[in-house]
């Protein structure tokens, strides 16, 4: 049996959020980690308000960008909508799901994923915790991804005023991890992309060699900034 299914998260979220930037991904998500697939299982689960048919997804972890998997740090474990499984009857049932990824084992991930609140996942395992708006929620690394893509929305009053720019892999992770450290950082770093791209009249623009050199400096002194202590209250 072949099923295709729409799931909660419409068309509209989707194209809403593509305008959302790296900052704004970081700051969504309570868990991100880039690592390697290592299982997808197919389960049945009888659930109130979502698909029945589920993968649960095993990714190596091999480098912890943000917060802290509950069980095993080098390992997490969450579930997607769809997949293949066994229904109820005995019956095969591979089940599409528009808005989420596809995942193939061996296959190295970025993941951003995020605490599910409200009753709709109000059921699910592991900690409730899905992919950070849907198929926004995973990034494929191969051997010869050096860029990662983003999509920022570079105008506060037309939503349509969105550029694709790349970023290096590295930098990409930097930034992530920049971003956990110090937020407002990187919100103005991002300003500096905007502010280069805006007036671009092409959809799809490349940094100028400056500004990635520029970034990556300043993403670089943001990482190495110790720590200030807390002051110590008086008696």
């Amino acid at each position: 049996m072949f099923v295709f299914y729409l799931s909660n998260v419409s068309a509209f979220d989707v194209e809403h959020n593509a305008g959302y930037a790296l900052s704004k991904s970081v700051e969504g998500s309570d868990l991100i980690v880039r690592g390697t697939v290592t299982g997808l299982d197919g389960v049945w689960r009888e659930l109130k308000y979502a698909a029945n048919c589920t993968t649960d997804v095993t990714i190596m972890v091999e480098d912890l960008i943000k917060g802290t998997p509950n069980e095993d740090k080098n390992k997490i474990k969450f579930m997607v909508e769809g997949g293949t499984c066994i229904d109820p009857q005995g019956e095969w049932t591979r089940l599409t799901v528009s808005s989420v990824p596809e995942f193939k084992i061996g296959e190295q991930v970025l993941i951003f994923l995020a605490e599910c609140t409200g009753r709709y996942c109000a059921d699910f395992p592991y900690n409730k915790l899905v992919l950070w708006r849907g198929i926004y929620g995973k990034t494929t690394i191969t051997e010869t991804t050096e860029n990662i893509s983003w999509l920022y929305l570079v105008s506060e009053t037309d939503a349509s005023a969105v550029k694709d720019i790349s970023l290096p892999l590295d930098l990409t992770i930097n930034m992530c991890k920049a971003a956990v450290k110090d937020m407002d950082a990187v919100v103005i770093f991002e300003k500096n992309i905007k502010d280069e791209i805006r007036d671009n009249p092409d959809s799809t623009v490349d940094l100028s060699p400056l500004l990635l050199k520029n970034l990556k400096r300043d993403v670089k002194a943001v990482l190495e900034k110790k720590e200030e202590p807390e002051a110590k209250e008086q008696d």
